[in-house]
């Protein structure tokens, strides 16, 4: 039992929970760190080996394009609920 809860509450495993935090607060489209990108990478690259951050600046500018757009256009049913699923769905392709 010893051992497990070292494992959980290792330095190490604090510091991935706060990226991973950190990286949650940033898919949260009322945080005041919406799509920061430093937020976002150091979260998807704690999942490096399962998507693909190549593109992530990319798909960032062009979120913050759409989601102008969407502001714009005061859209009731523009779809930005799911903001998170799909910039990882589109990071794993």
């Amino acid at each position: 039992m010893l051992s497990e809860i070292d494992r959980r509450f290792s330095d190490k495993n604090k510091k991935k929970q706060k990226k991973t935090m950190k990286g949650i607060d940033a898919l949260t489209p009322k945080s005041e760190n919406f799509l920061d990108e430093n937020m976002i990478r150091e979260f998807a690259d704690e999942y490096s080996s399962l998507i693909n951050v190549d593109y992530l600046s990319a798909e960032i500018a062009n979120l913050h394009q759409l989601l102008q757009r969407k502001k714009e256009a005061d859209s009731e049913d523009f779809p930005v609920k799911s903001f998170a699923v799909a910039v990882l769905y589109t990071s794993t392709a």
